[in-house]
């Protein structure tokens, strides 16, 4: 409770009073600035906690979108007979074993010569190359194979960046599979050739002399050609013994998870951003410091 001095006797009031009611005063004034400044230490302590766990959260939030391709919808994939040979085996499968996404895979046998499935996506015709930031997939190599040769990818480029057709065609061929699953990062490995011809190079490597270059707009000259394919067999008999399966692909910002059925609805993440991040942050800590300040 605080004290009122009665105007009557505060004439009256010894010196050495007054002196030492100066010096609780100037005492008080002190622990009320101390007390300030730690509570402004606080604050900043805080906010600067607050700022960081929540640029770590948006930073967790997933950065691209994941994308269910089943039976019933190829999400815009064109998945078939690559020759006009024996038709692969190919099925929709739970597994096997473990998959790197969800539950599920496209599962491909290959038992004869010139058998060949292909999986294509023309989307992305036309694209400038710049924005295929990334082309990923993985691998399931079954133990009972006798052919480890994996997945190929096959691009359509059009070097000018003028036509429609294509006037390269490169291909991403990785050594052999190893048993399970395995990831194989066509963006960045040194396993290009072009037309089928070496040395093989990384992606950028081989298209340094063409800074135009895009997917071409209709490779063959033939409309929705898909400019991207990723490939199992081929006209010859060198993947006959292939057993295994493919899932988890990434092309730029989409991932394709392959499932036999979804069990559940699949719903996208919208993904903040690194505006948004920021965004995000600066409202929790604003909110802390808000909240500090009421405390105080």
């Amino acid at each position: 409770m605080r004290h009122v001095a009665d105007p009557s006797t505060s004439a009256c009031t010894p010196s050495s009073a007054k002196s030492s009611i100066a010096k609780t005063r100037a005492s008080g004034l002190r622990e009320q600035r101390s007390g300030g400044w730690g509570s402004l230490r606080s604050s900043a302590g805080a906010l600067l906690l607050v700022f960081g766990l929540a640029l770590n959260l948006a930073g967790a939030l997933p950065a691209a979108a994941q994308i269910p391709v089943t039976p019933e919808d190829s999400a815009g994939w064109l998945i078939g007979p690559a020759t006009a040979g024996p038709i692969p085996l190919s099925e929709f499968v739970q597994g096997p074993e473990t998959p790197p996404l969800g539950s599920g895979s496209l599962a491909v046998r290959i038992d004869e010569a010139n058998s060949k499935l292909g999986l294509g996506r023309n989307d992305r015709n036309g694209d400038d190359i710049d924005l295929l930031t990334a082309l990923s997939y993985d691998v399931y190599l079954s133990p009972t194979a006798t052919n480890a040769n994996p997945f190929y990818v096959n691009l359509y480029i059009d070097t000018t960046g003028a036509g429609n057709s294509h006037d390269l065609r490169l291909d991403f061929a990785p050594p052999t599979s190893v048993v399970g699953w395995q990831s194989f990062d066509a963006r960045t490995a040194p396993f290009w050739l072009a037309d089928g011809m070496g040395p093989a190079q990384s992606l950028d490597d081989q298209l340094t002399s063409f800074p135009d270059a895009r997917l071409a707009p209709a490779p063959f000259n033939v409309t929705d050609f898909p400019a991207i394919i990723l490939n199992m067999g081929d006209t010859a008999s060198s993947y006959i013994g292939f057993d295994g399966a493919i899932d988890n692909v990434v092309i730029a910002d989409d991932v394709y998870d392959f499932e036999l059925s979804l069990i559940e609805p699949v719903v996208a993440i919208p993904t903040l951003g690194e505006a948004g991040a920021v965004a995000l942050a600066l409202l929790l800590a604003l909110g802390a410091v808000a909240f500090l300040r009421r405390r105080h």
